[in-house]
């Protein structure tokens, strides 16, 4: 085991008073102490007892209770012994497995690079879930014989975009490289909040990094072929019934996906829903 002599903050905050009126926040927290939903309640819950005084507050106050999480002994030095070994593959000196956090940069933003931004209205989400569930159906009928079979369940509209956000992506990519095997995969990561979906369920209110990374992996084919977006929604929906198995080897197998997968194989959907 090797120990790092980088010390970072928990949480950094910067207030911005405006000239006329007015203020913004920025807020930029250490992942390894907290997550999207940790930082949403804690900061809500700060604001709110500076508001009203503890006495005044009657809210959910963050939980810190480490007894309610469970899982396969030897899970964690499992996942450290398996980050430690995909270091020391990179070739990396002692001296920077030691510093390895302080490795990470900001990658330079070439002088070509365009930068935009796309909106899917809740009437193009609309669109694309109909589409979606008319060829589930379709198939459903087709391969049941039975045209009373009821409507198979709607996806979420945020499955939906980020099926046609993987979709895209991956056209996008093939378009720009000079060879393409349609058989190489595509892989889009989704990380997601595990409290709910654990065996044994935890409070909302647990305060810290609770999540888990949805690994979903197709090939190219699958997803720029004919009802493409289906066949990403199916994937998706897919793995995220399985995120709920917290089996020793589900959990092995989940961090030795995350760990070795190459990075330019991959995209992640960043942000809290």
């Amino acid at each position: 085991m090797f120990t790092s002599t980088k010390q970072i903050p928990t949480l950094a905050i910067q207030i911005t008073l405006f000239p006329t009126s007015g203020f913004s926040m920025a807020i930029v927290l250490n992942h390894a102490v907290m997550d999207s939903r940790t930082t949403s309640l804690f900061i809500s819950s700060w604001a709110s007892i500076s508001w009203l005084g503890s006495d005044g507050y009657k809210g959910l106050l963050p939980s810190y209770d480490r007894t309610l999480v469970k899982g396969p002994s030897g899970i964690k030095e499992y996942t450290v012994e398996e980050m430690v070994k995909f270091i020391r593959s990179k070739f990396m000196s002692e001296h920077d497995m030691n510093n390895w956090l302080s490795l990470a940069k900001s990658a330079a933003i070439p002088e070509d690079a365009v930068l935009t931004t796309f909106e899917l209205s809740l009437a193009d989400i609309t669109k694309l879930k109909q589409m979606i569930m008319d060829a589930l159906n379709k198939v459903n009928i087709i391969s049941t014989g039975n045209e009373t079979t009821p409507l198979l369940l709607s996806p979420s509209r945020f499955k939906v975009a980020c099926a046609y956000t993987w979709l895209c992506l991956t056209k996008a990519s093939m378009e720009v490289e000079t060879t393409n095997d349609h058989n190489e995969t595509t892989t889009i990561i989704v990380t997601v909040d595990y409290r709910a979906r654990s065996n044994s369920p935890l409070p909302s209110i647990l305060l810290g990094t609770c999540t888990v990374a949805a690994n979903v992996i197709a090939k190219k084919s699958e997803i720029v072929g004919e009802d493409g977006i289906v066949a990403a929604v199916k994937k998706i929906r897919s793995e995220n019934k399985g995120l709920a198995e917290t089996t020793e080897k589900n959990l092995k197998r989940r961090v030795a996906r995350m760990v070795y997968l190459s990075p330019d194989r991959f995209r992640v959907i960043a942000g809290s829903t």
